[in-house]
């Protein structure tokens, strides 16, 4: 099952105190863990990446990925 972006967020927040949330790209990464291992793998990931970066800046595509920093309750 995929989960959403605030159902993620709430689960975390319950444990956890958030110190930053961003959306960002990671379709390169489920692109890259496809890619037949060669010589060249991490070249293609790198201008896959570059390429997604830049369609999101130009907002041409939405950032599926979600970076979250947080830290134990103390």
């Amino acid at each position: 099952p995929i989960h959403t972006a605030p159902l993620i967020l709430e689960s975390v927040k319950s444990r956890f105190e958030l110190r930053e949330t961003r959306d960002v790209a990671y379709l390169y990464r489920h692109l890259h863990d496809r890619l037949e291992r060669a010589e060249r793998t991490d070249a293609i990931g790198k201008q896959i990446h570059a390429v997604e970066e830049r369609l999101i800046a130009e907002r041409a595509l939405r950032p599926v990925g979600l970076r979250i920093v947080a830290q134990r309750r103390t």
